[in-house]
């Protein structure tokens, strides 16, 4: 039998043979299409898609990565913010916050919860990551129905900055769902070495083990119902901030654009320098930020909901303990908002850049 019939049996005739008839009765031989070798065509597309996706993979891990290290390098800002929100009658400023949490606990007090924090970038950044282009389709169809855009005005690529706003608020949805278990147990190690041993836990629990035993604490106490406890306030904070930090970005980028000469590019530092300008805009949301994080940290706090919390912290304290750890919190949104742009726009670019398979 010659070689080019590739398969001169087929397969299916010899698992579908009927019992009572022999083994080694002859089959009827069955020509199956040859696909070997295949056409150069074929086998180029083949590997420019192999190796496109492993390039797309390997942006998307640079991605996260590289925020995630901007979340650890900037955490211990985080930590200070999180105290002065927390316990804003006992730090009444970033300096003094800085040296009581040297105080109890060394470097290590400063870092802890570095691990859900880092947990809860890699998992909102996948989840912006995966849905940003998503909800700029959806919003897009939207404004077609609306009569808002056309079918002329070139998809997604050229929706007006309100739209993309729109779009990132519908990201801050699913980006609180999945990143509020985390946001919660961070909070609550963070702010551990203040008072007595939180739920259990004890003080001395190091970052990595307390994680787990809060989870456990937190699922034994409440239930999994309590991993959301802040919920509401997560949304209240990441819906509408969302909206201007994708807004206010760009916004950046289109007065950056108008200064740009014609066919060129955007350069790494427009590109962080439009992120800092979001993630300062994205500050508008630390008093609501600040109400979420009582809610979660302190033991009534679930009781009362975030409402409910507004209305107390107004109320019993006024508006002063909603602006504790505004500092720290800007300085770090900054570095934190130009890293994440800068690595968001070599995976789009990317992404964008037409195959050649020639």
């Amino acid at each position: 039998m010659p070689l080019s019939t590739c398969a001169p049996y087929s397969a299916n005739a010899i698992l579908l043979l009927p019992p009572s008839r022999s083994v080694l009765a002859p089959l009827q031989p069955t020509r199956a299409p040859c696909i070997w070798p295949p056409s150069n065509s074929s086998l180029v597309l083949s590997v420019s898609h192999f190796v496109r996706s492993c390039l797309i993979e390997s942006l998307h891990n640079d991605c996260i990565s590289g925020g995630a290290s901007a979340t650890y390098s900037t955490h211990w800002l985080d930590t200070i913010k999180v105290r002065m929100q927390s316990f804003p009658s006992t730090y009444v400023s970033c300096s003094q916050c800085f040296r009581e949490t040297l105080k109890q606990g060394g470097l290590a007090a400063l870092y802890q919860g570095a691990v859900p924090a880092v947990t809860g970038h890699a998992i909102k950044a996948s989840a912006v990551f995966m849905s940003y282009g998503l909800c700029q389709e959806l919003v897009w169809k939207l404004s077609l129905a609306a009569g808002a855009a056309t079918e002329a005005d070139g998809a997604r690529h050229d929706l007006a900055v309100w739209q993309l706003a729109s779009a990132g608020a519908m990201t801050g949805v699913l980006a609180s769902f999945v990143l509020c278990p985390v946001e919660l147990v961070k909070c609550r190690m963070q702010a551990l070495c203040v008072g007595d041993a939180c739920y259990g836990v004890p003080k001395s629990a190091g970052s990595g083990s307390g994680m787990l035993k809060f989870t456990r604490g937190i699922i034994r106490r409440d239930g999994l119902r309590g991993l959301y406890r802040g919920l509401s306030g997560m949304w209240a904070k990441e819906i509408p901030g969302s909206f201007i930090y994708f807004g206010s970005y760009e916004l950046a980028k289109s007065l950056a654009t108008a200064q740009m000469n014609e066919g060129s590019h955007y350069s790494k530092t427009t590109v962080f320098t439009c992120g800092v300008f979001a993630g300062l805009c994205f500050c508008v949301t630390h008093p609501i930020e600040s109400i979420k994080t009582r809610v979660q940290v302190t033991p009534d706090g679930g009781q009362q909901g975030f409402m409910r919390a507004t209305y107390t912290i107004l109320k019993q304290e006024g508006l002063k303990p909603l602006c504790s750890g505004l500092k720290p919190n800007m300085f770090r949104a900054c570095i934190y908002s130009g890293v994440q742009f800068v690595t968001y726009e070599m995976v789009k670019d990317f992404l964008l850049q037409p195959q050649d398979l020639h």
